[in-house]
């Protein structure tokens, strides 16, 4: 699976991450939300341009809060974000969050871009803007959001 950036690049998923959301996918009418972190690396340094590889999607677990219509991802995913970056060298990193909508096409809604503002707010570096899926029952959408942008999504080039 693979995204265009809006400037330039791709976000590419992994086998694992694609898998991850096949299944959110197929329980995206039937059950509670699911969802959880991105993990991955981005090549090209800049926050503009460049490549972001997906490497895994997290979660859910036991810990977060899922009902019908909302998913609530538990801080306990810090500490696997924090193994992940030592673990690495600083190479693999929090890239954004991920989760499931009950409708075909997702979008997102006042409180998911409520909830990616305070993300990207507490992104330590500026000028790398978060990735945000949202898995649909017939569609996997993404979405890059900056400090002081508007969210943009990103162009679907593969399924």
């Amino acid at each position: 699976m693979r995204w265009r950036r809006p400037d330039g690049g791709v976000i590419v998923a992994s086998d694992q991450v694609v898998v991850a959301f096949s299944a959110a996918m197929h329980a995206a009418l039937a059950g509670p939300e699911r969802g959880g972190i991105l993990l991955g690396r981005r090549m090209g340094g800049s926050g503009t341009g460049g490549d972001i590889i997906i490497e895994r999607a997290l979660g859910p677990d036991r810990r977060d809060r899922a009902g019908r219509f909302a998913f609530t991802r538990g801080a306990h995913h810090q500490v696997t974000v924090d193994r992940a970056w030592s673990d690495s060298g600083g190479a693999v990193n929090f890239l954004g969050d991920w989760h499931s909508h009950p409708e075909a096409v997702p979008r997102p809604s006042g409180r998911d871009l409520a909830t990616w503002a305070r993300l990207v707010d507490l992104q330590w570096d500026e000028h790398l803007p978060l990735v945000f899926v949202i898995v649909g029952a017939n569609r996997v959408q993404s979405w890059e959001l900056g400090r002081r942008s508007a969210p943009r999504a990103t162009r679907l080039l593969n399924c």
